[in-house]
């Protein structure tokens, strides 16, 4: 989880921590406990941010088991799908309508503006060229914010249609849940937290943070159902 979580208290990341236990091993090796410690701390000292870790171990499991409790809450059951085909649906009713009617309107204001260049220049004279070059300078600047308008409204309108495809992509994800992390590869476990965890924020003041999760991959959603923000009590550790 290394890069999704922030430190509350100096900004920095928290990157993983090894500490040398000073036993040795049956085979002679070193024993070392695996943290994760903030960048802050590990780089500049106590002066940026407190000497407090957490255990790689705990926080992981922790995660772990929100992210299975969300896939069988929304995928374990018949029921919890058509909830969340349901809530899909909803999403794109409310927001799809209100996308193209916006769209509607600079579409339209793109084709006023742009007859009336079309209007200035054929009745250009010598008389009034100071004015309409003027006024051209004016229409171009709204015409290339209306067609950046344009663009991110098509934009976010072909993410919203997306979102069907990208519930079934988590169904999918949420069957191969239990085989990731039972035999996947470090490299398959981090990207399959990735589609799940958005950021985890810790506070080695407070002793305190919050998990935020995404349950659909790649959707930035602002409303509750989709994504979700559980506290998390944590035991900070001092060294």
């Amino acid at each position: 989880m290394t890069g999704l979580i922030h430190c509350a208290h100096c900004g920095h990341k928290w990157f993983g921590y090894t500490v040398n236990s000073g036993r040795k091993r049956k085979d002679g090796s070193n024993s070392k406990t695996l943290y994760y410690a903030c960048g802050g701390y590990v780089g500049k000292g106590k002066s940026v941010c407190p000497r407090r870790v957490v255990r790689k171990e705990w926080l992981e499991g922790w995660v772990i088991e929100k992210i299975e409790t969300m896939l069988k809450e929304y995928f374990g059951t018949p029921e919890g799908l058509e909830k969340m085909h349901r809530m899909v649906e909803d999403e794109i009713n409310d927001m799809v309508p209100q996308i193209g009617k916006e769209l509607d309107q600079v579409e339209g204001r793109i084709q006023e503006v742009k007859q009336t260049i079309s209007n200035l220049i054929e009745n250009l004279t010598s008389t009034n060229r100071e004015y309409v070059d003027a006024r051209l300078v004016e229409l171009k600047r709204e015409l290339a914010v209306l067609e950046s308008k344009r663009l991110e409204l098509e934009a976010v309108g072909a993410k919203k249609l997306e979102i069907n495809r990208l519930v079934d992509q988590a169904v999918e994800l949420a069957s191969e849940f239990k085989t990731a992390f039972a035999e996947g590869t470090i490299e398959e476990k981090r990207l399959f937290l990735r589609a799940f965890l958005k950021q985890i924020e810790l506070d080695p003041l407070k002793g305190k943070g919050c998990v935020m999760f995404i349950l659909l991959p790649e959707v930035k959603c602002v409303n509750r159902p989709f994504h979700l923000t559980c506290n998390l009590n944590m035991g900070l550790t001092h060294l």
